[in-house]
Protein backbone atom coordinates (compact mmCIF):
# COMPACT_ATOMS: atom_id res chain seq x y z
CA UNK A 1 0.00 0.00 0.00
CA UNK A 2 1.19 3.35 -1.11
CA UNK A 3 2.18 5.53 2.00
CA UNK A 4 -0.35 8.47 2.11
CA UNK A 5 1.09 12.02 2.40
CA UNK A 6 -0.37 14.68 5.13
CA UNK A 7 -1.28 16.64 2.18
CA UNK A 8 -3.71 14.26 0.62
CA UNK A 9 -5.30 13.33 3.81
CA UNK A 10 -5.84 17.20 4.15
CA UNK A 11 -7.86 17.49 1.00
CA UNK A 12 -9.72 14.28 2.34
CA UNK A 13 -10.25 16.03 5.79
CA UNK A 14 -11.51 19.37 3.84
CA UNK A 15 -14.03 17.47 1.29
CA UNK A 16 -15.95 16.17 4.23
CA UNK A 17 -16.02 18.39 6.69
CA UNK A 18 -17.38 20.80 3.60
CA UNK A 19 -20.03 17.44 3.82
CA UNK A 20 -20.51 17.66 7.37
CA UNK A 21 -21.01 21.65 7.22
CA UNK A 22 -23.89 20.74 4.57
CA UNK A 23 -26.65 18.90 6.60
CA UNK A 24 -25.43 17.29 9.58
CA UNK A 25 -24.07 19.69 11.95
CA UNK A 26 -25.93 17.81 14.50
CA UNK A 27 -22.98 15.61 14.20
CA UNK A 28 -21.22 17.72 16.04
CA UNK A 29 -23.44 18.55 18.69
CA UNK A 30 -22.96 16.61 22.23
CA UNK A 31 -23.60 13.18 20.60
CA UNK A 32 -26.50 10.58 21.95
CA UNK A 33 -24.47 8.01 23.35
CA UNK A 34 -26.98 5.37 24.61
CA UNK A 35 -30.27 4.55 23.70
CA UNK A 36 -32.63 3.42 26.55
CA UNK A 37 -35.37 2.71 24.02
CA UNK A 38 -33.04 0.20 22.42
CA UNK A 39 -30.98 -0.93 25.30
CA UNK A 40 -27.96 -0.18 22.85
CA UNK A 41 -24.47 2.09 22.81
CA UNK A 42 -24.82 4.70 19.40
CA UNK A 43 -22.62 5.07 16.72
CA UNK A 44 -20.56 8.02 16.95
CA UNK A 45 -18.74 9.75 14.59
CA UNK A 46 -14.71 9.57 13.83
CA UNK A 47 -13.08 12.03 11.57
CA UNK A 48 -11.72 10.34 8.57
CA UNK A 49 -8.36 10.19 6.37
CA UNK A 50 -7.27 9.13 3.58
CA UNK A 51 -6.30 4.99 4.50
CA UNK A 52 -9.66 5.16 6.44
CA UNK A 53 -11.84 6.06 3.29
CA UNK A 54 -9.94 3.48 1.05
CA UNK A 55 -10.54 0.46 3.41
CA UNK A 56 -14.29 1.31 3.77
CA UNK A 57 -14.29 1.41 7.81
CA UNK A 58 -14.88 5.39 7.32
CA UNK A 59 -18.05 4.78 5.28
CA UNK A 60 -19.17 2.46 7.53
CA UNK A 61 -18.49 4.93 10.62
CA UNK A 62 -20.52 7.25 8.33
CA UNK A 63 -23.77 5.07 7.74
CA UNK A 64 -24.47 4.00 11.59
CA UNK A 65 -23.57 7.27 13.05
CA UNK A 66 -25.84 9.38 10.52
CA UNK A 67 -28.17 6.74 11.61
CA UNK A 68 -27.95 6.78 15.05
CA UNK A 69 -27.41 10.44 15.34
CA UNK A 70 -29.59 12.27 13.28
CA UNK A 71 -32.98 11.74 11.37
CA UNK A 72 -32.24 13.45 8.04
CA UNK A 73 -29.79 10.45 6.90
CA UNK A 74 -30.99 10.01 3.69
CA UNK A 75 -30.43 13.58 2.16
CA UNK A 76 -26.72 13.38 3.76
CA UNK A 77 -25.90 10.33 1.69
CA UNK A 78 -27.32 11.74 -1.26
CA UNK A 79 -24.96 15.04 -0.39
CA UNK A 80 -22.04 12.18 0.35
CA UNK A 81 -22.75 10.68 -3.40
CA UNK A 82 -22.26 14.11 -4.39
CA UNK A 83 -19.17 14.97 -2.92
CA UNK A 84 -17.90 11.20 -4.68
CA UNK A 85 -19.02 12.39 -7.79
CA UNK A 86 -17.26 15.22 -8.22
CA UNK A 87 -13.99 14.39 -6.48
CA UNK A 88 -11.85 13.49 -9.55
CA UNK A 89 -11.97 17.50 -9.94
CA UNK A 90 -10.25 17.88 -6.14
CA UNK A 91 -6.51 17.47 -8.19
CA UNK A 92 -6.45 14.04 -5.78
CA UNK A 93 -3.76 11.71 -7.40
CA UNK A 94 -5.23 8.96 -9.38
CA UNK A 95 -2.79 6.47 -7.79
CA UNK A 96 -4.81 6.06 -4.94
CA UNK A 97 -7.47 4.55 -6.99
CA UNK A 98 -5.49 2.61 -9.39
CA UNK A 99 -5.84 -1.75 -8.62
CA UNK A 100 -7.78 -0.53 -5.34
CA UNK A 101 -11.35 -0.70 -3.77
CA UNK A 102 -12.84 2.32 -2.82
CA UNK A 103 -16.04 2.06 -0.75
CA UNK A 104 -19.80 3.21 -1.37
CA UNK A 105 -20.46 1.59 1.63
CA UNK A 106 -23.03 -1.53 2.28
CA UNK A 107 -20.67 -3.83 0.75
CA UNK A 108 -19.57 -1.88 -2.26
CA UNK A 109 -17.34 -0.67 -4.12
CA UNK A 110 -15.78 0.98 -7.28
CA UNK A 111 -12.68 -1.08 -8.53
CA UNK A 112 -9.40 0.88 -10.52
CA UNK A 113 -10.40 4.62 -10.80
CA UNK A 114 -13.63 2.82 -12.72
CA UNK A 115 -17.23 4.44 -12.59
CA UNK A 116 -18.88 1.07 -12.01
CA UNK A 117 -19.86 -0.45 -8.82
CA UNK A 118 -18.85 -4.00 -7.91
CA UNK A 119 -19.10 -5.99 -4.18
CA UNK A 120 -16.30 -5.67 -2.17
CA UNK A 121 -14.27 -9.38 -2.08
CA UNK A 122 -15.79 -11.98 0.35
CA UNK A 123 -14.09 -14.61 2.31
CA UNK A 124 -17.34 -16.87 3.87
CA UNK A 125 -17.91 -16.23 7.40
CA UNK A 126 -18.38 -18.95 9.95
CA UNK A 127 -21.92 -18.96 9.51
CA UNK A 128 -22.01 -18.93 5.47
CA UNK A 129 -20.18 -22.08 6.29
CA UNK A 130 -22.48 -24.07 8.31
CA UNK A 131 -25.43 -22.82 5.41
CA UNK A 132 -23.22 -24.36 3.36
CA UNK A 133 -22.73 -27.54 5.28
CA UNK A 134 -26.73 -27.82 5.52
CA UNK A 135 -27.69 -27.05 2.05
CA UNK A 136 -25.20 -29.80 1.06
CA UNK A 137 -27.48 -32.33 2.55
CA UNK A 138 -30.10 -30.75 0.40
CA UNK A 139 -27.63 -31.33 -2.69
CA UNK A 140 -27.26 -35.02 -2.14
CA UNK A 141 -30.51 -35.68 -1.20
CA UNK A 142 -31.24 -34.51 -5.04
CA UNK A 143 -28.43 -35.72 -6.13
CA UNK A 144 -29.55 -39.46 -5.12
CA UNK A 145 -33.25 -39.06 -6.99
CA UNK A 146 -32.47 -38.11 -10.82
CA UNK A 147 -29.57 -36.84 -12.99
CA UNK A 148 -28.06 -33.42 -11.49
CA UNK A 149 -25.75 -30.51 -12.80
CA UNK A 150 -24.44 -27.69 -10.83
CA UNK A 151 -23.40 -23.84 -12.61
CA UNK A 152 -21.58 -22.00 -10.58
CA UNK A 153 -21.70 -18.10 -11.19
CA UNK A 154 -18.79 -16.65 -9.85
CA UNK A 155 -19.41 -13.28 -9.26
CA UNK A 156 -17.02 -10.07 -8.29
CA UNK A 157 -17.70 -10.89 -4.40
CA UNK A 158 -15.69 -14.08 -4.70
CA UNK A 159 -13.00 -12.48 -6.48
CA UNK A 160 -10.17 -10.20 -5.56
CA UNK A 161 -9.66 -7.93 -8.54
CA UNK A 162 -6.20 -7.23 -6.72
CA UNK A 163 -4.73 -10.31 -6.73
CA UNK A 164 -6.78 -11.60 -9.72
CA UNK A 165 -8.04 -14.72 -7.85
CA UNK A 166 -11.45 -16.31 -6.55
CA UNK A 167 -11.37 -15.53 -2.58
CA UNK A 168 -14.07 -18.41 -2.68
CA UNK A 169 -13.85 -21.44 -4.70
CA UNK A 170 -17.46 -22.64 -5.32
CA UNK A 171 -17.38 -25.31 -7.56
CA UNK A 172 -14.35 -27.04 -5.50
CA UNK A 173 -16.48 -26.32 -2.24
CA UNK A 174 -19.34 -28.43 -4.28
CA UNK A 175 -16.74 -31.54 -5.59
CA UNK A 176 -15.27 -31.64 -2.28
CA UNK A 177 -18.74 -32.26 -0.48
CA UNK A 178 -21.16 -33.91 -2.38
CA UNK A 179 -21.33 -37.57 -4.22
CA UNK A 180 -23.16 -38.89 -7.10
CA UNK A 181 -23.42 -35.13 -8.92
CA UNK A 182 -23.21 -35.44 -12.99
CA UNK A 183 -21.18 -32.35 -13.44
CA UNK A 184 -20.70 -29.09 -12.54
CA UNK A 185 -19.59 -26.11 -14.34
CA UNK A 186 -18.85 -22.32 -13.89
CA UNK A 187 -19.02 -19.09 -14.75
CA UNK A 188 -14.91 -17.49 -14.82
CA UNK A 189 -13.03 -14.91 -15.73
CA UNK A 190 -9.86 -14.12 -14.83
CA UNK A 191 -9.41 -10.48 -14.34
CA UNK A 192 -11.48 -7.32 -13.55
CA UNK A 193 -11.45 -6.55 -18.05
CA UNK A 194 -12.73 -9.35 -18.45
CA UNK A 195 -15.50 -9.23 -15.74
CA UNK A 196 -16.78 -6.16 -16.91
CA UNK A 197 -17.87 -7.64 -19.86
CA UNK A 198 -20.00 -10.23 -17.99
CA UNK A 199 -21.77 -8.01 -15.56
CA UNK A 200 -23.71 -4.68 -15.21
CA UNK A 201 -22.43 -1.33 -14.29
CA UNK A 202 -25.23 -0.95 -11.70
CA UNK A 203 -26.20 -4.32 -10.91
CA UNK A 204 -25.17 -7.73 -9.25
CA UNK A 205 -26.75 -10.06 -12.20
CA UNK A 206 -25.11 -10.80 -15.61
CA UNK A 207 -25.61 -8.68 -18.24
CA UNK A 208 -27.01 -10.06 -21.94
CA UNK A 209 -23.59 -10.84 -22.77
CA UNK A 210 -22.94 -13.06 -19.25
CA UNK A 211 -26.25 -14.85 -19.40
CA UNK A 212 -25.37 -15.74 -22.98
CA UNK A 213 -22.06 -17.41 -22.18
CA UNK A 214 -23.71 -18.68 -18.83
CA UNK A 215 -26.84 -20.73 -21.03
CA UNK A 216 -24.39 -21.73 -23.71
CA UNK A 217 -21.90 -23.15 -20.63
CA UNK A 218 -24.78 -25.13 -19.53
CA UNK A 219 -25.85 -26.21 -22.99
CA UNK A 220 -22.88 -27.93 -23.20
CA UNK A 221 -22.60 -29.09 -19.82
CA UNK A 222 -25.82 -30.73 -19.96
CA UNK A 223 -25.44 -31.97 -23.57
CA UNK A 224 -28.57 -29.63 -24.77
CA UNK A 225 -28.04 -30.05 -28.35
CA UNK A 226 -30.14 -26.98 -30.59
CA UNK A 227 -28.57 -23.95 -28.78
CA UNK A 228 -29.99 -20.49 -29.54
CA UNK A 229 -28.08 -17.64 -30.70
CA UNK A 230 -28.95 -14.07 -30.35
CA UNK A 231 -31.01 -12.48 -33.37
CA UNK A 232 -30.49 -8.81 -32.73
CA UNK A 233 -30.08 -6.45 -29.69
CA UNK A 234 -32.80 -4.28 -27.91
CA UNK A 235 -31.44 -1.20 -26.51
CA UNK A 236 -33.50 0.79 -24.44
CA UNK A 237 -32.31 4.34 -24.94
CA UNK A 238 -32.37 5.26 -21.48
CA UNK A 239 -30.92 5.47 -18.29
CA UNK A 240 -30.70 2.01 -16.39
CA UNK A 241 -29.99 2.04 -12.15
CA UNK A 242 -29.35 -1.43 -11.24
CA UNK A 243 -29.58 -3.32 -7.87
CA UNK A 244 -26.15 -1.74 -6.54
CA UNK A 245 -27.41 1.60 -7.53
CA UNK A 246 -30.48 1.41 -5.97
CA UNK A 247 -29.14 -0.20 -2.85
CA UNK A 248 -27.02 2.68 -2.34
CA UNK A 249 -28.43 5.27 -3.55
CA UNK A 250 -25.84 5.70 -5.46
CA UNK A 251 -27.02 7.55 -9.20
CA UNK A 252 -23.91 8.60 -10.29
CA UNK A 253 -23.24 5.62 -12.66
CA UNK A 254 -26.27 5.00 -15.33
CA UNK A 255 -26.08 2.31 -17.81
CA UNK A 256 -28.28 1.72 -20.60
CA UNK A 257 -30.40 -1.45 -20.20
CA UNK A 258 -29.67 -3.65 -23.25
CA UNK A 259 -30.68 -7.16 -23.70
CA UNK A 260 -30.34 -9.82 -26.63
CA UNK A 261 -33.62 -10.64 -28.68
CA UNK A 262 -34.26 -14.33 -29.67
CA UNK A 263 -36.60 -16.42 -32.05
CA UNK A 264 -37.75 -19.51 -29.53
CA UNK A 265 -40.52 -21.46 -30.67
CA UNK A 266 -44.14 -20.76 -29.42
CA UNK A 267 -44.60 -22.24 -25.74
CA UNK A 268 -46.81 -21.77 -22.77
CA UNK A 269 -45.50 -20.48 -19.25
CA UNK A 270 -47.16 -20.70 -16.03
CA UNK A 271 -46.62 -18.45 -12.92
CA UNK A 272 -47.43 -20.58 -9.21
CA UNK A 273 -49.80 -22.48 -11.00
CA UNK A 274 -51.99 -20.29 -13.54
CA UNK A 275 -51.18 -19.60 -17.23
CA UNK A 276 -49.35 -16.37 -17.57
CA UNK A 277 -46.84 -14.42 -19.36
CA UNK A 278 -43.76 -14.56 -17.19
CA UNK A 279 -41.41 -12.15 -18.10
CA UNK A 280 -42.33 -8.43 -20.10
CA UNK A 281 -39.66 -8.74 -22.85
CA UNK A 282 -42.96 -7.43 -25.36
CA UNK A 283 -44.02 -4.96 -23.54
CA UNK A 284 -41.18 -3.23 -22.51
CA UNK A 285 -39.58 -3.50 -26.69
CA UNK A 286 -42.42 -1.97 -27.57
CA UNK A 287 -41.75 0.67 -24.90
CA UNK A 288 -44.80 0.63 -23.27
CA UNK A 289 -43.40 1.44 -19.72
CA UNK A 290 -42.00 4.20 -18.53
CA UNK A 291 -38.54 4.29 -16.90
CA UNK A 292 -37.41 5.06 -13.35
CA UNK A 293 -34.79 5.25 -11.70
CA UNK A 294 -35.74 2.92 -8.94
CA UNK A 295 -37.29 0.24 -11.17
CA UNK A 296 -35.87 -3.49 -11.06
CA UNK A 297 -35.70 -3.38 -15.19
CA UNK A 298 -33.84 -6.26 -14.91
CA UNK A 299 -36.81 -8.01 -13.11
CA UNK A 300 -39.54 -6.32 -15.30
CA UNK A 301 -37.76 -7.22 -18.50
CA UNK A 302 -36.89 -11.02 -17.96
CA UNK A 303 -39.58 -11.91 -15.12
CA UNK A 304 -39.86 -12.06 -11.33
CA UNK A 305 -39.12 -14.20 -8.43
CA UNK A 306 -41.67 -16.90 -7.52
CA UNK A 307 -41.90 -19.98 -6.34
CA UNK A 308 -42.84 -21.75 -9.26
CA UNK A 309 -42.96 -20.86 -12.79
CA UNK A 310 -43.37 -23.86 -15.53
CA UNK A 311 -42.06 -23.39 -19.07
CA UNK A 312 -43.99 -25.71 -22.14
CA UNK A 313 -42.25 -25.79 -25.14
CA UNK A 314 -44.81 -29.67 -26.34
CA UNK A 315 -41.84 -31.49 -27.21
CA UNK A 316 -42.75 -34.61 -26.12
CA UNK A 317 -39.62 -36.45 -27.61
CA UNK A 318 -37.70 -34.22 -25.14
CA UNK A 319 -37.04 -34.51 -21.40
CA UNK A 320 -38.32 -32.69 -18.77
CA UNK A 321 -36.32 -30.51 -16.71
CA UNK A 322 -36.29 -29.26 -12.70
CA UNK A 323 -34.61 -26.09 -12.94
CA UNK A 324 -33.22 -24.57 -9.18
CA UNK A 325 -32.18 -20.86 -8.93
CA UNK A 326 -31.82 -17.71 -7.86
CA UNK A 327 -32.96 -14.50 -10.36
CA UNK A 328 -29.96 -14.95 -12.02
CA UNK A 329 -31.61 -17.37 -13.92
CA UNK A 330 -34.29 -15.32 -15.34
CA UNK A 331 -32.14 -14.17 -18.09
CA UNK A 332 -31.82 -17.47 -19.62
CA UNK A 333 -35.01 -19.73 -18.12
CA UNK A 334 -36.78 -19.24 -21.72
CA UNK A 335 -32.95 -20.32 -23.19
CA UNK A 336 -32.80 -23.33 -21.18
CA UNK A 337 -36.53 -24.41 -21.29
CA UNK A 338 -36.35 -24.36 -24.61
CA UNK A 339 -33.91 -27.63 -25.03
CA UNK A 340 -36.89 -29.50 -23.13
CA UNK A 341 -40.39 -30.66 -23.19
CA UNK A 342 -41.34 -29.01 -19.57
CA UNK A 343 -39.11 -27.58 -17.77
CA UNK A 344 -40.08 -26.81 -13.79
CA UNK A 345 -38.11 -23.71 -12.18
CA UNK A 346 -38.17 -23.35 -8.25
CA UNK A 347 -36.73 -19.97 -6.39
CA UNK A 348 -35.66 -22.14 -2.88
CA UNK A 349 -35.91 -18.93 -1.15
CA UNK A 350 -39.83 -18.72 -1.77
CA UNK A 351 -41.00 -22.12 -2.29
CA UNK A 352 -41.44 -23.73 1.15
CA UNK A 353 -43.64 -26.61 0.71
CA UNK A 354 -42.20 -28.55 -2.54
CA UNK A 355 -40.23 -31.73 -1.56
CA UNK A 356 -37.85 -33.11 -4.16
CA UNK A 357 -38.91 -36.75 -3.96
CA UNK A 358 -42.34 -36.29 -5.00
CA UNK A 359 -41.81 -33.60 -7.03
CA UNK A 360 -39.47 -35.44 -9.61
CA UNK A 361 -41.87 -38.73 -9.38
CA UNK A 362 -45.35 -36.82 -9.97
CA UNK A 363 -43.60 -34.56 -12.81
CA UNK A 364 -41.59 -37.34 -14.71
CA UNK A 365 -38.09 -35.15 -13.75
CA UNK A 366 -35.15 -36.54 -15.97
CA UNK A 367 -32.97 -34.15 -15.66
CA UNK A 368 -32.18 -31.10 -12.28
CA UNK A 369 -30.12 -27.92 -13.23
CA UNK A 370 -29.16 -26.38 -10.06
CA UNK A 371 -27.75 -22.53 -11.26
CA UNK A 372 -25.93 -21.34 -7.61
CA UNK A 373 -24.40 -17.39 -6.87
CA UNK A 374 -22.86 -17.00 -3.86
CA UNK A 375 -25.35 -15.50 -2.57
CA UNK A 376 -27.68 -18.30 -2.68
CA UNK A 377 -24.89 -21.00 -1.62
CA UNK A 378 -24.90 -19.93 1.53
CA UNK A 379 -28.63 -18.79 2.43
CA UNK A 380 -30.26 -19.89 5.61
CA UNK A 381 -33.76 -21.24 5.54
CA UNK A 382 -33.75 -22.04 1.69
CA UNK A 383 -35.72 -25.30 0.79
CA UNK A 384 -33.59 -27.16 -2.03
CA UNK A 385 -36.12 -30.18 -1.42
CA UNK A 386 -35.74 -31.51 1.53
CA UNK A 387 -37.22 -28.76 3.80
CA UNK A 388 -35.65 -26.24 5.85
CA UNK A 389 -36.50 -28.38 8.88
CA UNK A 390 -35.55 -31.91 7.12
CA UNK A 391 -32.03 -30.58 6.23
CA UNK A 392 -31.25 -28.70 9.58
Amino acid sequence: MMRRSKKENLVFLIVFLLIIVFGFLTLFKVPKTYSSAENRDLAQFSMPNVQTFLDGSFQDNLESAMSDQFTGSGKIREAYNGVLKSMPTLGIDDEICKNEYVSLGQGRSTFNCDSRIVYNPIHFTDEQKAAIKENMKQFNNLNDLADTYYYVINDPAVFDFRINKLTEDMAKILKNNMNGYKAISSLKFNNYKEAKKIFYKTDHHWNYYGAQRGYEDIAKMMNIKNVYKPVGLFRSGEEYFGSHARNIRNYDFPEEFMAYKYKLPHHKSYVNGRLSQYNGIARIENHEYEYEKNINFYGQYYGGDYAEVIFDYNQPEKENLLLIANSYSNAINELVAAGFDKTYIIDPRHNMDWRAKEYIKNNDIDKVLVILSDKLLTAESVNFGMGVSDAI
